[in-house]
């Protein structure tokens, strides 16, 4: 997935909302992740260069999920962070 952010930003945060898919009732809530990204979205603007995030093992990384304030497991994901300057965007 890709989104466009403008930066500075309030806050850098990146929340995911885990659900699970019920073919005969409502979807459930299972539970949610939150990683803040400011840092490393700092260095991209300001270096104007793409960073990518990883974890100690490689190229993904573990992101521990909650439930009203209840670990609920944890989420593996890999993030980058691209610089698009304002030039390229108008050629």
């Amino acid at each position: 997935m890709v989104f466009p952010l403008q930066f500075p930003m309030k806050k850098n945060l990146l929340t995911l909302t885990i659900w699970d898919k019920d073919l005969l009732s409502s979807n459930d809530y299972i539970s949610e992740a939150t990683f803040d990204f400011g840092k490393e979205a700092a260095r991209a603007f300001h270096k104007e260069e793409t960073v990518h995030i990883m974890g100690p093992e490689g190229e993904k990384f573990w992101v521990p999920c909650s439930n009203s304030k209840i670990e609920a497991g944890r989420v593996n994901f890999g993030l980058f962070i691209f610089y698009i300057s304002r030039l390229s965007k108008k050629a």
